[in-house]
């Protein structure tokens, strides 16, 4: 029987697995209570009958189930936001939803209980979080994330008494470029200059006034803690205000490198909580790769991929081809950027950020790959395109002159076209007579779509589409599609097309002409005709 006294989430859950059980094998019924959906919940409550705020939101993804102390966990990796604060880590729940432990990226524990009392160890075995190499250096006794209020036990170091009711402190600290934050941290390289960003958060009341001294410190493979430099601080601050300071750095050898920024080292400010004002990282350093960008040519394209008139027309719509290459061996993941210039355009605009078909080789192989930019001129004149890569310099390369070339293209506007499929006709052969035939199933024939340009402007190349839909079929099916030339206004161009009449009943055709409306025409309502015809 549930007793009163029992958490409401676990009374929930059980609930919840009772409607579930029936029809569920043991293994399906083990897996319930390990879901986002049941345990985020409740870390959300826990945290906030803790005393971290009514606006406590865990993102935590289930990573599957482990062994615990005394009852399987369910594992989890993700973020909680609290108050302002952004909390990164892993998290364990037990099976029976009333403990939870904390555990975040600097190691530091939390084990939360709906039951009293509450150790890291009565949830997770030391052999399993820790190697046994380091069983003597758990920390005692564990920190946690916040001081709570009441309800739940959490294990809290003694701090001294102190007047101020305020606490400043670092809780995230990152590398990332000078000018694309975190655009390459994954590929940090020796002898590029880096940012060290730490972000620090106030709590408490205003702090006007006050100075903090901030300091960074690195620690190259196998060396020792080396000042990277310090920067005061003039907080003018209030409660849950976030702060952000950097520091430049350049790692000169591969390896990794530890990081570290202390806050108000001289204890000369007092605060609430004088243990955390220093937060570590570790960032990985590899060797600058040896690779060369280039941009080879550009070409302008119609929309069937031949090459574009001179000049081309507004209204229609074209490509930007670029061809690029790494010529040297090493993986460079990069994209190239396209900028362009209007007839009565001052500056560099860009077109797009990324390239709509086709990708930089992510290794170098001296191959080069065209990659591609769709573009629509609205009004006659020229147009300028500079397709650059590695713009900001984030790799070292052989040849840093070889990474951007400008093209240009001349448009004219003299009206619209209208492209029309006027007649659809049936022969018997492709130089039969043009007209309409009795089918007899099991003999072959010819569709043949006449489409004209009644428009004032020239269209050039586009696609017939010839879908069609057998006797007993309910889905038009694409029966063929092929290219017609109507290069001035007036013009007209045919396809023939073959199909088989394999069967009897009701057959019925429909020709498209511009399909996706590539091109702008005077009327947009005319690009279809259709033909039905019964064969016996």
């Amino acid at each position: 029987m549930l007793s009163l006294n029992h958490n409401p989430w676990q009374i929930m859950f059980l609930l919840f697995t009772a409607l579930l059980l029936f029809g569920c094998t043991s293994e399906q019924v083990n897996s319930l209570w390990c879901t986002k959906q049941v345990v985020n919940p409740i870390i959300n409550t826990y945290l906030q009958q803790a005393g971290y705020g009514d606006n406590v939101s865990a993102d935590l993804e289930v990573v599957g189930q482990t062994a615990g102390t005394n009852k399987p966990l369910c594992s989890l990796n993700g973020t909680i936001t609290y108050n302002g604060t952004l909390w990164r880590g892993k998290a364990y729940v037990d099976q029976s939803l009333t403990n939870v432990l904390l555990v975040s990226e600097d190691g530091t524990e939390s084990c939360i209980s709906s039951t009293g009392a509450c150790r890291s160890t009565d949830i997770l075995s030391v052999s399993a979080f820790y190697p046994s190499s380091k069983k003597s250096s758990i920390p005692t006794p564990i920190s946690p994330i916040i001081i709570p209020r009441v309800n739940l036990t959490i294990i809290t170091p003694t701090t001294p008494a102190c007047a101020e009711t305020l606490d400043y402190y670092p809780y995230i600290l990152e590398v990332d470029l000078p000018i694309i934050a975190n655009a390459w941290a994954r590929n940090i390289t020796i002898n590029k200059s880096y940012n060290i960003t730490a972000h620090f958060m106030h709590k408490g009341p205003d702090a006007r006034g006050k100075q903090y001294s901030i300091r960074f410190y690195t620690k190259a493979p196998g060396g020792s803690w080396q000042p990277l430099g310090e920067r005061q601080m003039h907080s003018s601050m209030s409660d849950n205000q976030v702060y952000q300071l950097r520091k430049e750095f350049t790692p000169t050898t591969p390896g990794r490198y530890e990081l570290k920024v202390a806050l108000d080292e001289e204890n000369a400010i007092c605060e609430t909580n004088e243990s955390n004002n220093v937060r570590t990282a570790s960032i990985s350093v590899v060797n600058q790769p040896r690779v060369d960008f280039a941009v080879r040519s550009i070409r302008f394209l119609d929309s069937d991929g031949t090459a574009a008139p001179s000049p081309a027309t507004t209204g229609l719509r074209y490509w930007v081809n670029a061809s690029v290459v790494n010529s040297q061996p090493d993986s460079a993941p990069i994209e190239p950027t396209i900028y362009w210039k209007g007839p009565r355009s001052q500056s560099w605009d860009v077109l797009t950020d990324r390239a709509l078909y086709g990708r930089f080789p992510s290794s170098g192989n001296g191959r080069a790959v065209d990659v591609g930019w769709t573009f629509m001129p609205a009004e006659a004149g020229r147009y300028e395109f500079r397709v650059v890569i590695d713009e900001r310099n984030i790799f070292a390369e052989t040849n840093e002159n070889n990474n951007a070339l400008e093209a240009s293209l001349t448009t004219r506007q003299s009206g619209l076209p209208d492209l029309h499929p006027i007649v659809i006709s049936l022969l018997n052969s492709t130089r039969g007579s043009y007209r309409e035939l009795t089918l007899r199933t099991g003999n072959r024939y010819y569709i043949d779509v006449a489409t004209n340009n009644i428009g004032t402007l020239e269209a050039g190349r586009h696609t017939n589409w010839i879908l069609w839909m057998q006797p007993g079929e309910s889905q038009w099916a694409l029966l063929n599609t092929s290219n017609v030339v109507i290069t001035r206004a007036g013009n007209q161009g045919h396809n023939i097309i073959p199909f088989t009449a394999s069967r009897a009943g009701l057959y019925r055709f429909e020709a498209w002409i511009d399909f996706w409306n590539n091109i702008t025409e005077s009327n947009e309502n005319n690009n279809v005709v259709r033909l039905n015809i019964t064969a016996s």
